[in-house]
């Protein structure tokens, strides 16, 4: 194989093995925002109980503690929903990087069988070189 070959195969190693990381972290991402929207269900359904009991409360400090505990719930929530968009951005950018990976391991597989072919007509080309001059040899020596 030429050297043109020989790169395109290690290059294409390259963008597999490149890819292969792309997807894990992918994984990893679509991890993290699965846990990140389960951590947010519960505060919603945390936030719920506690503004349902409200009525219930008698006195102030009671009143104070719960408000206090509604604020707390809130800036957990604004922080969680920060981190969601992080992880959805990092997919997203993940995302395009595989399909990016991808196609350059497309493009780089068919410039490695362009080149094998390539490689295959020149042979061809070199073994039909061969058998005319024997021929051509042959035909001499029959000749009268």
């Amino acid at each position: 194989m030429s050297r043109l070959g020989n790169f395109a195969e290690r290059y294409e190693q390259v963008q597999r093995g490149l890819q292969d990381l792309a997807e894990r972290r992918l994984a990893v991402d679509r991890q993290s925002e699965a846990s990140v929207l389960a951590q947010l269900q519960d505060l919603a359904e945390r936030k719920i109980r506690l503004q349902s009991g409200l009525s219930r409360l008698r006195t102030g400090s009671e009143w104070k503690n719960a408000w206090d505990q509604l604020r707390l719930l809130e800036a957990q929530e604004a922080e969680l929903l920060a981190v969601l968009r992080d992880c959805q951005e990092r997919i997203g950018e993940t995302a395009r990087e595989v399909r990016k990976r991808y196609q350059e391991t497309e493009r780089w597989g068919t410039l490695k069988t362009s080149e094998a072919t390539r490689e295959r007509l020149l042979t061809d080309k070199k073994s039909l070189q061969v058998s005319d001059d024997l021929a051509v040899q042959a035909h001499r020596r029959n000749a009268p």
